[in-house]
């Protein structure tokens, strides 16, 4: 998912002060932005597994790698299955976990 950085008042204080640590991204499937085009280089390409309707919202199921996230879309967007998608997100919307420890790291604003 490329590189984040956090200014240290968003961190907890369990959170380390640098290191290379593995780490688990907490995302609210509303908070992530899809679209059918690539428009900055932030975006990470994923693959559509299944689009379903919810009356006045879409979910999307995509494919990152081996991981399947899904996507909140206000209103009702047909997407094909394998359908090349990319994903955007507000980095401070993102809480982040210590995947060995399983802690909260860095708080969601």
């Amino acid at each position: 998912m490329g590189r984040l950085e956090f200014s240290r008042e968003d961190m907890t204080p369990e959170a380390p002060a640098s290191g290379d640590l593995k780490l688990v991204l907490g995302i609210r499937p509303e908070q992530i932005t899809i679209s059918r085009e690539k428009t900055d280089a932030a975006q990470v390409e994923a693959r559509v597994y299944a689009g379903m309707p919810a009356g006045s919202e879409t979910l999307v199921s995509v494919r990152i790698g081996e991981k399947l996230i899904t996507v909140k879309e206000l209103g009702s967007t047909h997407y094909a299955g394998d359908e090349t998608v990319y994903l955007s997100y507000p980095p401070k919307k993102v809480n982040v976990f210590d995947a060995s420890t399983k802690r909260l790291i860095k708080y969601s604003r």
